[in-house]
């Protein structure tokens, strides 16, 4: 996966992601915006972040462009 862009508010922060494939497969999100959501203040659920591209485009949160995306890759195991 590669992050593209970082969103955040005083009360979150989270990093959009632009999903690969694997195996020949594309990879598919259940969120509509697609992120890792990396910190929320004390009493913020981390699903709020899925509105941080709407708080953007309303002038309510920042975002910034990463250009070149950072990508990483690996092997989730989930025991």
């Amino acid at each position: 996966m590669s992050f593209g862009a970082l969103f955040y508010t005083d009360k979150m922060v989270a990093l959009e992601v632009q999903l690969r494939t694997v195996n020949g497969e594309q990879v598919k999100s259940r969120n509509e915006w697609p992120h890792a959501t990396l910190w929320t203040a004390p009493g913020v659920a981390a699903k709020e972040a899925n509105v941080l591209p709407q708080l953007a485009s309303e002038g309510k949160a920042k975002r910034v462009l990463i250009d070149p995306p950072i990508t990483i890759s690996g092997v989730v195991d989930l025991y």
